[in-house]
């Protein structure tokens, strides 16, 4: 988003805990305020939250600030009450499907000035779940995606070995268990291929918990030789991953955008993924896979072999994608669209 506006009449300052993220906006030339955000409830420590409250005021009205922008989900009352006190306009990013709404995010939402969503269906579900009177105020911006120069050749070349690939948090909602099951299916029915699983947990208990779980499920199913858990990968490592694959399944039970999907594409990469959210929004935009609803296995597996054993169906649908997200994910269309809701802000 930073490098986005970098050529725009914006000067950007940026909020965040120190860690990679913090030393690699500095190396960028970017101001930067390093900040502990909180992660008990207010309830336990009101009086550090009240210290947070007045060092983000602070900040901001010592950097000058015209506005707020928020791409986070902890503590948002409290960098709400900051713009409030501050006097300036809040701009929201809203990146997840929702789920039965508190008080408490109500009166947030209600104190934003502007909203953008990362697809139709979190607009949709947005302004139904807040009852939104301004609709002007609510945006919807896909996430922006470079697409390769010179996207490889489908790869699926009959009883070759293929690769299968799934690209995401080790969470239990991106039902990783599913692609397990479907190379498993797949195999037995004759089809010599592999799964790459690449991404990791957050560091928590339950997610290092499911982590072994897959681990297990794969030498259950007797494909543990053939499943690979790679770990967090870089942007450019994910892109050079991609280029490797065959088809990337994306089995999750709920997405807000689906970005591993747009990353496959945006390589001419083929897809499976599940009939759920914005997966169905972007996927039946595109054209770039199939549709499978989540949990059957049956109907993933199908699919999976039908792009691993027809190789132009696969190499077509990877066009068709790669050209949806050279047209609705361009950065630079996304920069402009960007800087246009910014400057309704600006004085």
């Amino acid at each position: 988003m930073l490098s986005l506006l970098s050529n725009s009449d914006f000067d950007a300052e940026v909020i965040c805990p120190e860690g990679a993220l913090s030393s690699y906006l500095t190396m960028q030339g970017i101001p930067v305020h390093n900040v502990r955000f909180a992660r008990f409830a207010f309830y336990r420590k009101p009086l550090w939250h009240l210290g947070l409250l007045m060092r983000l005021y602070l900040i901001i009205r010592k950097s000058r600030a015209e506005m707020i922008v928020l791409n986070l989900d902890g503590n948002v009352p409290i960098v709400t009450l900051t713009a409030m006190f501050a006097g300036l306009p809040l701009i929201r990013f809203c990146r997840f499907e929702f789920s039965a709404p508190r008080r408490l995010d109500g009166w947030c939402w209600q104190r934003t000035s502007a909203v953008i969503c990362p697809s139709k269906t979190v607009y949709e579900q947005f302004v139904s779940w807040s009852g939104s009177s301004n609709q002007n105020s609510v945006h919807t911006l896909y996430d922006p995606c470079e697409v390769s120069e010179r996207p490889n050749e489908a790869k699926a070349t009959g009883n070759d070995s293929q690769l299968v690939g799934f690209v995401g948090r080790i969470d239990k909602v991106k039902k990783i268990e599913t692609a397990i099951n479907v190379l498993a299916e797949i195999r037995n029915k004759g089809v010599n291929a592999s799964l790459l699983i690449a991404g990791g947990g957050d560091g928590s208990a339950e997610a290092d918990a499911y982590l072994a779980e897959l681990r297990n499920l794969a030498e259950d199913l007797n494909v543990g030789p053939f499943t690979r858990f790679v770990g967090p990968l870089s942007h450019k490592d994910i892109g050079a991953l991609l280029d490797t694959l065959d088809v990337l399944i994306l089995p999750s039970a709920s997405e807000s955008f689906g970005l591993a999907l747009v990353e496959a594409w945006s390589r001419g990469r083929p897809t499976v993924a599940s009939d759920v959210g914005a997966c169905r929004e972007i996927t039946t935009a595109s054209g770039g896979g199939f549709l499978a609803a989540t949990g059957d296995i049956a109907a993933f597996s199908e699919n999976v072999m039908k792009l691993l054993k027809e190789p132009a169906l696969a190499l077509e649908m990877g066009k068709q994608g790669r050209s949806w997200v050279d047209r609705s994910c361009n950065p630079k269309t996304y920069a402009q669209s960007f800087h246009a809701i910014l400057k309704q802000f600006t004085n």
